[in-house]
């Protein structure tokens, strides 16, 4: 049987480099630079410093 990915997965992957928001189940944000993702769900951010 072959492994394949789903689309949310597929999707999950797509965002890294991106900007993203990141809500866990106990409901903290957490918001920066996705650096890297895996099939598993974990993710691996870096804070943005915004500029003003």
């Amino acid at each position: 049987m072959s492994r394949s990915l789903g689309i949310p997965v597929k999707l999950l992957h797509e965002a890294a480099g991106h900007v993203v928001t990141v809500e866990l189940k106990s409901g903290e944000l957490y918001r920066g630079s996705m650096i890297e993702c895996e099939d598993n769900w974990n993710c691996q951010l870096e804070k943005n410093h915004l500029h003003c």
